[in-house]
């Protein structure tokens, strides 16, 4: 019943910002790319895929691809729809799964809920998650979580089956996302270390299971990696580029109460106070896990987050039970405050893709519509250059140009990665300098110097919802409609086109 309410819960949650949009969200044009070409090889893997103007190799873990074209391949439904409601789907199954872990490590039923929701609610938990990379991450996370719910139900219940099922989970989970197999690693290595402290664990009878789980996990995850290096070697795995969060900026985001990425909110706060406050009691577990999770990102820190939450309220509502007056009092305040904060985030999670820089939008038809524009009228070898003033994580124009307009977008930086760490520096120094000339030509003429293009594509309209810029790029629109240099081909409503004259 929990895991059912949490599920439906995180599933409200996240189709509020999924159903507005009749495209896939922010990202997913290299992964579309991907997924078409797996089908055009009849299911066996690629060694490259051709994307934007490179030959990427296919290094990616491609269990999310297969199952994004099965799903669709079966149901009869468009890729691009399978795109929008699998990973909606599967990121609640991660909250529910969320639920089930905090049960088992806390043995708290209110605890478990407190956890679920949770992560239900926090935009960290689903903004990446439900846009069209999801297809990769969603499924990545899920695995993932329920790698760690195997592996703490495995001591107390040590059978060959459930060696079996968390070897399969944990080479599932390295086969569909980079990141998130990195998470479940780390995660795995606290929960052991708090096994082997525990009491009530009996780890060592299930050491032979643990070996055996990781021989199906290799068995499982060896195939593939494989072929993958008998096509690009072994330093494929070594040399790609990570596009992780910095460091510094991940520590900041912890302790300033931003996991649950609406900015210090108060629920954050709580988890981040909550972190140091179990860490003062000789309690490290949560708190580490939190650390060390933010380094992979939010959307991992709000795992251990929400378990950090639940423990506050089944600790408070042990305090609430207890024969003293102010402890009472004490717990039931505590429990309260976080009740409401809990309400409070999940209409912050409604309301998620209202937030002015949210990214949890899709290329309009409008837009889309200038992309078909260009690949009817202009040549197959043209290139343009994409001018949003954007991060280039955030920019789906960029991202989805070469997939709907068919040509190639000079500064993409999606799948440069795969291209080694100092082709992936460039692409992104190259996006960077191009997304500073919003303001003049100037500007864009002394980038065009080093950079060759054909076409500049510069969007219209309402980019992240209904409080962002109803322009991205006023400067230097109005002075291109004046150049002598530049010849503006196409100005509609979805964006503003124009031939470019090298200077």
């Amino acid at each position: 019943m929990i895991l059912a309410v949490v599920f439906l819960a995180a599933l409200i949650v996240r189709a509020a910002a999924v159903v507005n949009s009749d495209f896939p969200i922010n990202d997913g044009g290299l992964f579309l790319a991907m997924i078409d070409e797996l089908e055009r090889q009849g299911g066996w893997l690629p060694n490259h895929v051709s994307s934007n103007g490179h030959q990427i190799p296919f290094a990616y873990p491609p269990l999310g691809f297969y199952l994004t074209s099965a799903v669709a391949t079966v149901t009869g439904i468009d890729t691009l729809l399978v795109m929008r409601v699998l990973p909606t789907v599967l990121s609640a199954v991660a909250a529910a799964l969320v639920a089930a872990i905090g049960m088992t490590l806390l043995r708290s039923a209110a605890g478990s809920v407190a956890a679920g929701l949770t992560y239900a609610f926090a935009p960290a938990a689903f903004s990446w998650a439900i846009a069209g990379g999801g297809v990769t991450r969603a499924p990545g996370i899920a695995l993932g979580l329920t790698t760690l719910w195997l592996l703490l139900r495995l001591p107390n219940k040590p059978t060959h089956v459930s060696a079996g099922l968390l070897g399969l989970a944990t080479g599932a989970t390295i086969l569909t996302h980079p990141a998130s197999a990195a998470f479940t690693a780390l995660s795995a290595a606290f929960l052991l270390v708090a096994a082997m402290r525990s009491k009530q664990t009996n780890l060592k009878g299930s050491g032979h299971h643990l070996i055996a789980a990781a021989a199906v996990g290799v068995v499982v995850v060896a195939p593939w990696a494989a072929a993958v290096m008998a096509e690009h070697g072994p330093r494929i795995f070594v040399e790609v580029a990570s596009n992780g969060p910095d460091p510094e900026v991940a520590l900041i985001t912890l302790v300033a109460g931003r996991v649950t990425g609406l900015g210090s909110d108060p629920l954050g706060l709580v988890i981040a106070g909550g972190a140091i406050m179990s860490a003062l009691r000789g309690r490290f577990l949560l708190p580490a896990w939190v650390l060390m999770s933010s380094f992979l990102g939010s959307q991992y820190a709000i795992v251990a987050g929400s378990i950090l939450v639940g423990s506050l309220v089944a600790d408070a509502i042990r305090m609430g039970n207890g024969s003293a007056k102010f402890s009472r009092l004490g717990g039931r305040a505590v429990v309260g405050v976080i009740v409401t904060l809990i309400a409070v985030e999940a209409g912050a999670g409604v309301g998620a893709s209202t937030v002015e820089a949210s990214h949890l939008h899709a290329l309009s038809a409008d837009r889309r519509d200038a992309m078909a524009w260009i690949s009817s009228n202009t040549p197959p070898d043209a290139t343009v250059v994409v001018l949003t003033g954007d991060h280039w994580s955030t920019d789906p124009d960029s991202e989805w140009f070469f997939v709907v307009a068919h040509r190639t977008s000079v500064a993409t930086v999606q799948g440069q990665e795969w291209l080694g760490r100092a082709a992936y520096a460039r692409a992104s120094d190259r996006y960077a300098k191009l997304q500073r000339c919003t303001v003049s030509v100037a500007c864009l003429d002394s980038w065009l110097r080093d950079n060759s293009a054909d076409y500049l594509f510069i969007p219209k309209g309402r980019r992240h919802g209904p409080h962002s810029p109803v322009d991205c790029c006023p400067g230097i629109r109005e002075e291109i409609m004046k150049s002598e240099s530049h010849k503006v081909v196409y100005d509609r409503a979805g964006a503003t086109i124009v031939r470019l004259r090298v200077p």
